[in-house]
Order: structure tokens, then C-alpha cells, then sequence
């Protein structure tokens, strides 16, 4: 009898105890730089820019099974060549930042090593005076293209490169302070990747209308762009939530079928299938860069029939 009556008290004790309530994973909340240069009123945002944050926020909803959910969040504008260090001390939050391979960056920051625009950067077309078309149609080589002046913006990772390479260089701080130059005869051609020269272009055509897109060269080296983070504990768990995600696109083809839709129509405008390529040579590169990952590298032509 009294064993039937503990047997009651424990039944009905389970009955009126209080739900177990599962808790919810943490939110890991994503601070990316912002760009210092934001688009005008009435301009959207840029291609790269607009392909980056869509393929991070891919990224980030295929790894939410495994990793719980996420928010993302814009610092306060920066120029480009602060992003390293921004990130290295966690100014204003920053936990993940974009920015290109090279040696020498302060070993408290790493990267996953995907280029996440699948090396597109190191595509270059030319800005050029419309009038000089006729001298670059003679270029074959790289020593052709070091008898002329390039200008590019300071603090472009582009400016080491091609100094090495010997190529003449002269820098300025703003695109359009460097587009005044081109066409006052300062330099010969303005060095940029396929999508934001033809964005540039658009923007300033009609107060440079002598101004146009070299038509035959593309100019080649190897520089990957990558996400990066800072190196604690909190920082590669992040990268390896997103290394996880950029894998997995690779694999599906999601990443490539992306990259198409915000880079091919600017790519096919340009020609760029049809361009003869020189090649230069990266000094800057890491020995860790994936150069030997073919998947992970946009080639000209790959969408061409029987490719």
C-alpha cells in the first residue's frame, strides 16, 4: 500500500514539475569593416561589395546547423590599409575583415585561405587615354608595358607589386583625383580589376570623356583576397565556421554560380575571354597560398562552350 501511494506521489509530482526548457545557442554576432569610401545617395553599394556580403551571409546559413544562428554588423567607415591593424587590436568590434594575402602581416591575425573572388583581383584591365589605344595594341610582353607610367591609389597592394616587377608607378589618394591626372597627362594608364574600372568608367565618363578601357591587354598576377580573423581561440572558431561554408560551395558550385552573377556580365562587357594576358609575377605571395588549388581560381574563358 505504501509503496502504490510513493508510486502516486512521484506520478503526479512529474506531472505539475516545471518544462525542461532547452537553451537557445548563443548569437555570434559578425563585425565586418566598412568601406571608406561609401556610395553616394541614390548609387548602390559596388559590385565586390554586394558579391562579398551575399557570399558571407551564404556562408554563414549553410554553417548554422552546426555553429547556431549569427547577426551581422557594419563598423564605422575605414580605409583599406587600416583593416589589418583594426583587426589585429578589435577596433570597434571588428572580428572579421577582407583584404589580400601577402607576407608580413602580424602573425596575431590569419586567414582562411579560399580566395573568396576567386583571385579575380589580380585580373587587370587598364584606364587609359582613348587616344593611346594604338601604343598598347603593340604591347606583347611585360618589359612593353614597363615603357609606360601607371598610376594606382596609395596604399593598394598593387603599388609593392608592380614597383618590384619595375614597373613605374605613381600613386594618388582618390579615384578621382587619379582619373584628373590620367587625362592631364600624368600617366599613361590606371591599373584596375575588370568590375570597378568599368564602375569608375560609368561614374566619370562625362567629365573625362577622352577616357576609355584599354581594349586588348590583361594584365595577370596571383592575389588572393581572403576573410580574415583575428588568431584567439573565438577568432579561429570563426574561420573554421567559414572555411566549413566556403568548402561547401565550392563543392556544390554555389560559389562559382554566385561569383557568375555578380561578375559575368561585367566581364563579358569588358571582352575579357578575348584579351591577351601578361603575366607578372607576385613577390609578395605567402608560401600558404592555395596556389596549387585549381578550383579555388577564376580562369578567362571557363564559361566558354566545351570548357
Amino acid at each position: 500500500m505504501l509503496l502504490r501511494f510513493a508510486l502516486v506521489l512521484f506520478i503526479a509530482a512529474q506531472c505539475f514539475a516545471a518544462p525542461v526548457v532547452m537553451a537557445e545557442p548563443p548569437v555570434t554576432v559578425f563585425i565586418y569593416h566598412s568601406d571608406d569610401d561609401p556610395p553616394p545617395p541614390g548609387r548602390s553599394a559596388s559590385r565586390r561589395e554586394n558579391y562579398t556580403h551575399e557570399l558571407l551571409r551564404a556562408v554563414l546559413d549553410r554553417t548554422r546547423a552546426a555553429y547556431g544562428p549569427y547577426e551581422l554588423a557594419p563598423s564605422p567607415p575605414m580605409h583599406e590599409k587600416f583593416r589589418a591593424l583594426a583587426l589585429e587590436r578589435g577596433d570597434d568590434g571588428i572580428n572579421i575583415s577582407v583584404f589580400p594575402s601577402k607576407r608580413g602581416y602580424p602573425r596575431t591575425v590569419i586567414p582562411v585561405r579560399i580566395p573568396i573572388d576567386r583571385g579575380l583581383m589580380g585580373y587587370r584591365v587598364l584606364t587609359i587615354r582613348a587616344a593611346d589605344q594604338p601604343r598598347f595594341d603593340a604591347v606583347r610582353s611585360a618589359d612593353d608595358l614597363k615603357r609606360f607610367h601607371f598610376g594606382l591609389r596609395g596604399g593598394w597592394i598593387d603599388v609593392g607589386i608592380m614597383q618590384r616587377d619595375g614597373f613605374p608607378v605613381e600613386t594618388g589618394p582618390t579615384l578621382n583625383g587619379l582619373m584628373h591626372m590620367l587625362d592631364a597627362g600624368r600617366f599613361d594608364a590606371f591599373s584596375n580589376s575588370p568590375p570597378p574600372a568599368a564602375e569608375l568608367l560609368d561614374r566619370l565618363t562625362a567629365t573625362y570623356p577622352g577616357l576609355a578601357i584599354e581594349t586588348s591587354l590583361l594584365m595577370h598576377y596571383p592575389m588572393p583576397v581572403y576573410f580574415w580573423f583575428r588568431d584567439t581561440e573565438d577568432g579561429r572558431r570563426r574561420a573554421e565556421r567559414v572555411r566549413a561554408g566556403l568548402e561547401q560551395m565550392i563543392r556544390d558550385g554555389s560559389m562559382k554560380a554566385l561569383f557568375d552573377k555578380w561578375y559575368g556580365p561585367a566581364l563579358a562587357r569588358l571582352g575579357v575571354d578575348r584579351r591577351r594576358i601578361v603575366e607578372l609575377p607576385n613577390p609578395q605571395l605567402d608560401p600558404a597560398d592555395p596556389v596549387d588549388r585549381p578550383d579555388l581560381w577564376y580562369a578567362p574563358g571557363e564559361n566558354a562552350p566545351g570548357r
